[in-house]
């Protein structure tokens, strides 16, 4: 088979693709503009694409002139079919040999190479090299900040304190109302990985209890919704179920929804005894009174549970999110939610102007969002380092 170059425009993207390869095409980029085209897009006799399609968005988002292809025009209507899915399928079942992998990305790392243009992502690559053993190195913070202070960020307030003291919600909020907290507790992934004043490896009861105390303590003031956001890990694997359970059984909140939240990409654990994990939990609960005003239901079967909820003016609404969290880590945070999480859930559970509350405010990334979608954000963060990143950004 011969490769030729042809016109971009000559080319026929197949519009029956059943591969979903949008979030691929990224990525693709990168490998095109590090080392060049180096893989044909095979087309039929029709410059139909048989295999190459995230190849060809990714050319087109450089604005190629040309490509190279292969022509497979001796392959039947049937073959053409059948190899198309065998190429997107074959894939699947090759595995990682771990060791190996490390062994070719320490080679990299020692020549000073890019690892992400191998096409890992940072929190991938610092797993497989065991850099996640350490703690973080951090920036000097630009402000000093101590303890129980609050600084105001034009309407928006940032308090330092710990969030299972109660006494702090009664300063911090005084007579206003929370309308939706929007959080994500620390991932309880211990030998301080993720924080530098924390260490995050409670104990399961208590890391349990950390998370319905400070839900207890933000009830006070709530007046409408939480988005509480749990991983598991090796140190936590099954506690967010109880968590989850105990959200709804031990307070007044209603349940609505729980969100699957997909990240689009899980840790590279390729292996007959493990699952590889690329998704989290999202539990979405409100107070009766709000729930009762703002929320209409659907039925679905023939019992009278109610189902689905639908926000005012929504539709199309799923349960599950596909929010990657490519270039959302830093170096002063590695475990930061992509801007769109806590986006999609202030504007689907929130109006302009509302107070939007985060108990565990990390580098402020609800508060953006919160700026963003033009609401008002309260946080709350222990780590004074982290409340001078807040400042900062």
């Amino acid at each position: 088979m011969e490769i030729e170059k042809i016109p971009i425009n000559k080319i026929i993207l197949y519009e029956k693709n059943p591969r979903k390869n949008d979030q691929a095409v990224d990525i693709v980029v990168k490998s095109i503009r590090e080392y060049g085209f180096l893989v044909p897009i095979v087309v039929d006799k029709n410059n139909e694409i048989i295999a190459g399609h995230t190849r060809l968005k990714a050319a087109i988002k450089l604005k190629l002139k040309e490509v190279p292809v292969i022509k497979a025009d001796k392959l039947s209507k049937d073959q053409v079919k059948a190899f198309r899915l065998m190429d997107n399928k074959s894939s699947e079942y090759a595995r990682w040999d771990i060791p190996l992998l490390k062994e070719e990305l320490l080679f990299l790392k020692e020549d000073n190479f890019d690892l992400e243009l191998t096409g890992f992502s940072g929190p991938e690559i610092d797993w497989l090299l065991g850099l996640d053993e350490e703690k973080p190195e951090f920036r000097d913070p630009k402000y000093a900040i101590n303890l129980g202070e609050i600084w105001k960020l034009g309407e928006h307030r940032l308090m330092c304190a710990d969030s299972m003291d109660h006494l702090a919600y009664d300063r911090l909020f005084q007579d206003k109302k929370i309308k939706l907290c929007v959080t994500s507790p620390p991932y309880n992934m211990g030998k301080g990985k993720m924080y530098k004043n924390y260490a995050d490896d409670l104990e399961s009861q208590r890391y349990i209890d950390l998370n319905i105390m400070v839900l207890k303590n933000l009830l006070r003031y709530l007046k409408g919704y939480v988005f509480w956001n749990l991983s598991y890990n090796m140190n936590s694997r099954w506690q967010f179920i109880d968590i989850f359970y105990r959200m709804i059984h031990e307070t007044d909140l209603k349940f609505l929804e729980k969100i699957t939240w997909d990240k689009g990409h899980g840790m590279p654990i390729n292996s007959p005894q493990g699952l590889t994990r690329d998704y989290e939990q999202i539990l979405i609960a409100g107070d009766e009174e709000t729930i009762q005003k703002e929320i209409s239901y659907a039925m679905i079967g023939h019992n009278t549970d109610k189902v689905i909820f639908r926000k005012r003016g929504f539709k199309a609404l799923t349960n599950y999110w596909r929010i990657t969290t490519e270039n959302t880590q830093t170096s002063e945070h590695r475990a930061a939610f992509p801007m769109e999480l806590p986006m999609r859930a202030i504007r689907l559970m929130s109006d302009e102007g509302d107070l939007i509350f985060d108990p565990f405010g990390g580098i402020g990334t609800t508060l953006l969002a919160a700026e963003k979608a033009k609401r008002i954000c309260y946080i709350v963060e222990l780590d004074p380092v982290y409340c001078s990143f807040i400042i900062e950004r």
